[in-house]
Parts: structure tokens; C-alpha cells; sequence
């Protein structure tokens, strides 16, 4: 069992808490745990519950003008001013689910020590994996999108209400895409009839956080162009909807450059060793948010347009398979209060 959160605490120093048999979850899984309650004092508690919520939220400033000091205008509904430009603020949310189960009605209240009450929840089917970025834009333009899933456990009673809020690591349902990926590419030059041919396989088309690999990659190059060297880089591209807004923006995640020249009219095979870094955020497919990755394995050339392969694959936040303990993910959900939401 997985003691994944925090306690919180009451005012005579009796908690609750979550336990959960799993540090993260698929979509459609069934979480096992208990809710924790240790009373300091005999508490007249008569409800014993969690609330279940997924969501996804979304936020974007983007300019809408600039301040003319000799026709000043009203600002529009949901329009700020910050110093010569204006600004509208654009904000969603959207609910996956949000039910509260009843996990127990302790009789007569609960004597002093500690009391252990076994749950399950069942989560619902499609789910997009949890998600948080945020960032900044030129002209004071901003973005913020997460995707979480909490379980607030509560005490009620003839005291003060006192509750947990547990954020829950749960990953879309990919692993069926778990397989090998091939793509063959290839282009021409100018005033040359001769190409240049690669062909790149990666072992799967699913990968974790930390998570090392090859990509096996043949080059056939018939042209009498030099390849100078081989890459291979980690793209992610989050698309955030929030009102009237829309806004995607692609990173770089990640690049491996070796140093293999290919010569004009040879081939070659060369194994790609990258690595996923530790703190990337997973896939995720939102009403409001998409977060995406594609690999791409590129040939570099002098003076002409590099050869790429581009490969769709998937981040889940789930052990590596040579993995010695369970990773902790916690990291996804930093920041996230703090963010900016209307």
C-alpha cells in the first residue's frame, strides 16, 4: 500500500488521510485503499466520505490592442489594462467526473486511536492522463493548462468538518499502443537525380519518464551530398482551448546529435541511444488540452534541408520496465495551484 499524501489534521491533533494501493493509474482501473483516521480524543463523527473529481482547466491572456492616449476606449468584458496594450482574459473548465461515495456512518462516534475504513473506486473509461504546464508570451501574454484528478476525503460530524485533498496520478489508457514503429523517408537534391534514403525503427511507441533507448536507423545515401551528422530530438506540441482562445505551442524537449558522417554514394546503420528526461509531463487528449509527442531521427546536411522521420509516440507516467522501486511522479501537479486561472 501506497501512503501518497499528507495528513490533514484536525485541531486536537487527530488526522485522516488516503492509502492507495497504487502510486498511479490507467483509465478504467479500480483504485483500492483505505481512508485513515487517527482520533486524539473521542470524536463525534458520523461521516466518513471522499469526493471523487476529474477535470481539466485552461487559461490564456492574449493581447487584444494598444492603449491610444487621445481616443481612449472602455474596456471589453473580460479586458484588462496592464501599462500601453490591452489584454482579454480567456478561462474553461471542464468536469470528466466528480462523485462522492459514502464510505462509512461510524455509530455513536469514534473513540480515540486509530480507525481504518477500505474503499474502492472505479475509475471511468477514456480518461486524458494528468497534465500541467504553464508560460509566459511576448507583450505580458500568458498560458496556463492542467488536467487533475483529486480525492478529497472528509469527516463530518458534531465538529468542525475537517478534510484531505489527494491528487491522484492517473495516465491515459495507451498501453495498446505499445509496438514497434517503422518510418522510411527519403528526398532529393537540387539538379541531382540521386536521393537520399533512411529508414528508422524505434522498439515502441510508448515511453516513460527516464526511460533510455536506440532508435536503429539504415541510411542509404545514393546522393552526392555528405551527411554531417545524425539527431534525434523530442518534440512535444500542447494545444490549450480556453473561451473564444486557442493556443498551441511546440517545445523541445530533448536532443541527441552524433557525430556519424555519411559519405556520398555509401550506407550506413547506427544505433540512436536518447533518453526521455525524468520531468517530462505525459501524454494527454482533453476537450481543452492535447499534450503530444513526437520523436524525430534527422539526417543533417550542409547547405540543404535535413532529412527527418517524424514517429508519434506516447509519455505515460508508469514504471520503467528495469525500474527498481516505483518513480514518484508527484512532480506533474507543481505549480498548479499557483497558476494563473481567470
Amino acid at each position: 500500500m501506497f501512503r501518497a499524501f499528507a495528513a490533514a489534521f484536525f485541531h486536537d491533533g487527530s488526522s485522516i488521510r488516503l492509502t492507495v494501493d497504487k502510486p498511479y493509474y490507467v483509465s478504467g482501473e479500480t483504485i483500492q485503499g483505505t481512508a485513515e483516521l487517527d482520533a486524539r480524543s473521542f470524536l463525534h463523527t458520523h461521516t466518513i466520505s471522499i469526493r471523487w473529481h476529474g477535470y481539466e482547466r485552461s487559461f490564456i491572456r492574449e493581447m487584444s490592442g494598444t492603449v491610444n492616449s487621445e481616443h481612449p476606449r472602455s474596456l471589453l468584458r473580460n479586458e484588462i489594462q496592464i501599462g500601453n496594450h490591452y489584454y482579454r482574459l480567456h478561462s474553461s473548465r471542464h468536469s470528466f467526473f466528480d462523485q462522492t461515495i459514502v464510505i462509512a456512518h461510524p455509530s455513536g462516534g469514534l473513540q480515540p486511536g486509530l480507525h481504518v475504513f477500505p474503499f474502492t473506486f472505479t475509475l471511468p473509461q477514456g480518461l486524458p492522463g494528468v497534465f500541467f504546464t504553464r508560460g509566459t508570451g511576448s507583450f505580458e501574454e500568458r498560458y496556463s493548462a492542467a488536467i487533475s484528478y483529486e480525492a478529497i476525503v472528509t469527516a463530518e460530524g458534531n465538529h468542525p468538518r475537517f478534510q484531505d485533498t489527494s491528487s491522484i496520478i492517473i495516465n491515459e489508457n495507451i498501453v495498446r499502443q505499445i509496438a514497434p514503429v517503422n518510418v522510411k523517408v527519403d528526398k532529393s537534391f537540387i539538379f541531382s537525380s540521386k536521393r537520399l534514403y533512411m529508414d528508422a525503427t524505434l522498439p515502441k511507441s510508448v515511453y516513460s519518464p527516464g526511460e533510455t533507448l536506440s532508435a536503429v536507423v539504415k541510411v542509404n545515401n545514393e546522393s552526392k551530398r555528405r551527411v554531417d551528422k545524425l539527431k534525434v530530438i523530442l518534440f512535444r506540441t500542447v494545444t490549450i482551448c480556453a473561451g473564444s482562445a486557442r493556443k498551441t505551442i511546440t517545445t523541445e524537449i530533448y536532443r541527441n546529435v552524433f557525430n556519424t558522417p555519411i559519405e556520398p554514394a555509401s550506407t550506413a546503420s547506427a544505433d540512436l541511444t536518447f533518453t526521455v528526461p525524468e520531468s517530462v509531463q505525459g501524454t494527454a487528449s482533453g476537450n481543452l488540452i492535447t499534450s503530444n509527442y513526437t520523436i524525430t531521427v534527422e539526417c543533417d546536411i550542409k547547405m540543404a534541408f535535413d532529412l527527418v522521420a517524424r514517429v508519434p509516440v506516447a509519455i505515460a507516467l508508469l514504471p520503467i520496465p528495469s525500474a527498481t522501486a516505483p518513480p514518484d511522479y508527484s512532480y506533474v501537479y507543481s505549480g498548479m495551484a499557483d497558476a494563473t486561472w481567470e
